[in-house]
C-alpha cells in the first residue's frame, strides 16, 4: 500500500525474512556512533565488501556505499540512482515517518538537488548562473571582511574557541549578505541548520518547517524589492523559477554550506594545529591553503555520510541485490579511504604529492556541487585570516580531548579552543555584529534577534539554546 495524498499514513510493512537489506543491517545511529569512525568503516567493509547494509533509524534500513568505485557507479548514473526520495521503499513501506530525524533528508523539494534531468538542468542553471554574478573581488571582501570583524571581538582575549567563535559564523553570514540580508539573520539560521543535521526528529522538523517559512518571506520581499543579490538574480532567472522553487533553492544553498564549510574550515585548522610538518609547509609557502583542504577532504571530510540516491529498479552494487525504492547513502569519509586508492609505496591519497582533487567529497556527476568555488574560497579565506592575525596560535588542549560530533552526518568538533599572544582589532570603522562572541550555554537560552515583522515573530520562539553537540 503506498502514500498519497489521500492515503498520506500507511501501517509499516515488515520486510520479507531473509531480506538482504534488512535482515542484516547494522546501526548507524544512537550509541553506535560513540565508536570511531575509522574503525567503523572499516568494521563495515571488512564484513561487508563497498556495500553495506546500515540502519539509520530503529526501522529505517539503508545501503551505505564504503567503496571508491562504488561510489563512481552511484554518483554518476541519475537514471538508475535517482535523488527522487519519492520512491524510496522505507517511505512508500511506512517504516520512515514524519517525526524521524532523516525525514527531511528524504522528503521531496522542489531543488536542483530532488530532481533530475531536464528539470535538475533547469534550477542547478538558475543556481550557477547566479553565483556567476558573483565576482570574485566580491566574495573575498565579504569574507576576509566578516573574518576580521569575527576575529576582532576575541583577538584581545588570548584564547577563543575557533568553531563557536569564528568558523560556525562564516558560511551564513557571507551567504546572508549574498542574500542582501543584514547580518543579524544569520543567527537563526545557523540554528535552524545544526537541529537540522543533528538528526533529532523533533527538532530537526520543526528547524527544517521554521527555516522554509522565514526564507519564503525573504522570496517574497526580494520579488516586491530586488537588489544585487543573489535570491534577487534567481527570481529573475530565465528559468521563471517559481517562488516555492526560490525558496527551495536557498534552502539547498543554506545546508550545503552552514555545517559542512564550518567543519571543512574546522577540519583544516584541527589539521594545521597538530600537524607540525603540514603547517610548517604552509608557512614556507611549500603548500597552499587551497592544498590543505584538499588534504582535509580527503582525510577528514566534513561529511561522513549523506543520505540521498534511491534505485529506480532493481539492480547490482558491489554484488549485492539493491531493490528498487532502497535507499543508498554515500560514504564519503570510506570512499576516500578506500584501500584502493592508495599508491605502489602503500600511501593514501592525502599524503600524496601533488594533492588530487579525485575525492568524493564534493560529489560525482551531475550532482556535484556546483558552490565549492565559493566553498574553496570560503574556507582559505577564513584560515588565512587566522594564520595572519594569530600567527602563534596553538591548541588550548591535547588533541585527544577534542571531542566530535554526534551526528550521523557531519564530520566535525565540537569545538576548538585555542591560545595565542592577545592582539589589538584592526584600525578600521567598528560594525557590531549580530553574533555572540561565544555560543552561549544550553542553560542559558540567548538573546532573540531583533523581530522581523511577519514571519520573524512566528518563528522567534523556535530559537533556543544553542546547540552544542
Amino acid at each position: 500500500m503506498e502514500r498519497s495524498e489521500d492515503n498520506p499514513e500507511v501501517s509499516p510493512v515488515t520486510p520479507p525474512p531473509g531480506c538482504p537489506l534488512h535482515s542484516n543491517a547494522v546501526p548507524l545511529y544512537g550509541d553506535a556512533l560513540r565508536e570511531d569512525d575509522t574503525e567503523r568503516w572499516e568494521r563495515l567493509r571488512k564484513r561487508f565488501g563497498g556495500l553495506a547494509p546500515v540502519k539509520v533509524e530503529p526501522e529505517v534500513a539503508a545501503w551505505l556505499i564504503l567503496g571508491y568505485e562504488e561510489h563512481r557507479q552511484v554518483l554518476r548514473d541519475p537514471h538508475l540512482f535517482t535523488h527522487d526520495g519519492r520512491i524510496a521503499r522505507e517511505l512508500l513501506e511506512g517504516r520512515l515517518r514524519p517525526d524521524h530525524g532523516t525525514f527531511p533528508l528524504v522528503d521531496y523539494r522542489p531543488n536542483a538537488l530532488h530532481n533530475d534531468g531536464a528539470e535538475h538542468q533547469r534550477l542547478r542553471t538558475a543556481l550557477v548562473d547566479s553565483f556567476e554574478r558573483l565576482t570574485a573581488t566580491r566574495v573575498r571582501a565579504a569574507i576576509e571582511d566578516l573574518a576580521n570583524d569575527l576575529i576582532d571581538a576575541f583577538a584581545a582575549d588570548g584564547r577563543a574557541d575557533l568553531i563557536g567563535q569564528y568558523a560556525t559564523w562564516i558560511p551564513l553570514l557571507t551567504l546572508n549578505r549574498m542574500f542582501g540580508q543584514e547580518d543579524r539573520h544569520g543567527y537563526f539560521l545557523c540554528e535552524s541548520m545544526v537541529k537540522l543535521w543533528n538528526g533529532d526528529g523533533a527538532s530537526a522538523g520543526e528547524a527544517d518547517r521554521a527555516m522554509v517559512e522565514y526564507l519564503s518571506r525573504l522570496v517574497s520581499d526580494k520579488r516586491r524589492e530586488p537588489g544585487p543579490d543573489i535570491a534577487s538574480w534567481l527570481i529573475a532567472h530565465p528559468a521563471e523559477l517559481s517562488d516555492a522553487e526560490v525558496t527551495q533553492q536557498i534552502v539547498l544553498l543554506i545546508a550545503a554550506a552552514h555545517d559542512p564549510t564550518t567543519h571543512l574550515i574546522g577540519n583544516t585548522l584541527r589539521l594545521l594545529l597538530t600537524n607540525p610538518d603540514l603547517r610548517f609547509s604552509l608557512a614556507g609557502s611549500l603548500m597552499q591553503i587551497e592544498e590543505a583542504l584538499d588534504v582535509t577532504l580527503w582525510r577528514d571530510p566534513p561529511f561522513k555520510t549523506l543520505i540521498g540516491r534511491y534505485a529506480t529498479r532493481d539492480t547490482t552494487v558491489a554484488g549485492y541485490p539493491v531493490r528498487r525504492g532502497d535507499m543508498l547513502i554515500s560514504g564519503f569519509a570510506a570512499g576516500n579511504n578506500d584501500p584502493i586508492l592508495r599508491d605502489a609505496d602503500g600511501n593514501p591519497p592525502h599524503v600524496q604529492r601533488p594533492v588530487s582533487r579525485a575525492h568524493l567529497s564534493w560529489g560525482l556527476g551531475p550532482h556535484s556541487c556546483p558552490a565549492r568555488g565559493i566553498a574553496y574560497q570560503m574556507a582559505a579565506s577564513s584560515i588565512a585570516a587566522v594564520s595572519s592575525r594569530l600567527p602563534d596560535v596553538q591548541l588550548a588542549v591535547d588533541p585527544g580531548e577534542l571531542r566530535r560530533r554526534s551526528s550521523p552526518s557531519i564530520n566535525g568538533l565540537v569545538e576548538l579552543p585555542v591560545t595565542f599572544t592577545p592582539q589589538p582589532p584592526l584600525a578600521r570603522p567598528h560594525r557590531a555584529l549580530a553574533v555572540p562572541p561565544a555560543p552561549p550555554s544550553p542553560a542559558r537560552a540567548p538573546s532573540a534577534p531583533e523581530p522581523v515583522p511577519g514571519v520573524w515573530a512566528r518563528v522567534s520562539g523556535a530559537v533556543r539554546a544553542w546547540f552544542g553537540g
